[in-house]
C-alpha cells in the first residue's frame, strides 16, 4: 500500500482512535471501515471496549448515515460532560437525552443541522455546539470555540493536555491497538 493510502486510513481512524484522548465521540461509516481500511467493524468495537470505551455498532436504519456507522465514545467523560449543569439545562431544553449511551444513539438517528431544524434558533446553535464539542469538531470555530452565557462548556478532555500525555505514556492505547488490527489486515 503506498505512503498516501496509509495516512488515509490513518487519518480516517483518528476519528475513532483520538477517542478518550482528545476527543469524547467520534464514528465512522461502516462503508469506510469496509472500504477504505479493510477492516472489520467488530474488531474496532472490542479494541475500543478492551480501553474502557463504549463502543456500537448501528445498522442504516438506526443511524442518519447510509450504510450504517460504528460510534465510539467515552462513557465517563461523556457523561460527566453531559451532566455539567448548562449542557444539561442544553439537552433538556431540545428534549435530548442526558445519558451518555442514549444521547449517542440520538447524535447517530438525529442529522442536527443548525439551518434546517425545527427547534428555535437560540437552542439550536447551542445544542449544534454541544454535539460539536463532543466529537472535537476540527472547524476553526470550535477549535477555538468562545464560551458564551448560554453556551455549552467546552470538554475537559480538550484542556487537559498533560492528561493525554500521561495516558498515551502509560497505557496501551487505542491508536496502537488498532494499527495492529489494521496491520493483520494487510492495509
Amino acid at each position: 500500500m503506498s505512503k498516501d493510502k496509509k495516512a488515509d486510513v490513518a487519518n480516517s481512524l483518528d476519528d475513532l482512535t483520538l477517542v478518550g484522548e482528545r476527543k469524547l465521540l467520534g464514528y465512522l461509516p461502516l462503508s469506510t471501515i469496509f472500504e477504505n481500511c479493510r477492516a472489520d467493524p467488530h474488531d474496532l468495537l472490542k479494541a475500543a471496549e478492551a480501553k474502557g470505551l463504549k463502543a456500537l455498532i448501528l445498522g442504516k436504519e438506526e443511524t442518519y448515515i447510509p450504510s450504517g456507522a460504528l460510534f465510539v465514545y467515552d462513557p465517563l467523560k461523556l457523561q460527566d460532560y453531559l451532566l455539567v449543569q448548562q449542557n444539561r439545562d442544553i439537552l433538556e431544553r431540545n428534549g435530548w437525552p442526558t445519558d451518555a449511551a442514549d444521547f449517542v444513539k440520538s447524535v447517530a438517528a438525529f442529522f442536527v443541522d443548525p439551518a434546517r431544524s425545527s427547534f428555535d434558533l437560540a437552542n439550536r446553535k447551542t445544542l449544534c455546539d454541544l454535539i460539536a464539542l463532543t466529537f472535537n469538531d476540527p472547524r476553526p470555530e470550535y477549535q477555538n470555540f468562545k464560551q458564551y452565557p448560554e453556551g455549552p462548556s467546552v470538554p475537559h478532555v480538550y484542556k487537559d493536555t498533560a492528561l493525554s500525555s500521561e495516558i498515551s505514556a502509560h497505557a496501551p492505547t487505542f491508536r496502537g491497538t488498532i494499527r495492529k488490527i489494521i496491520r493483520h489486515h494487510k492495509i
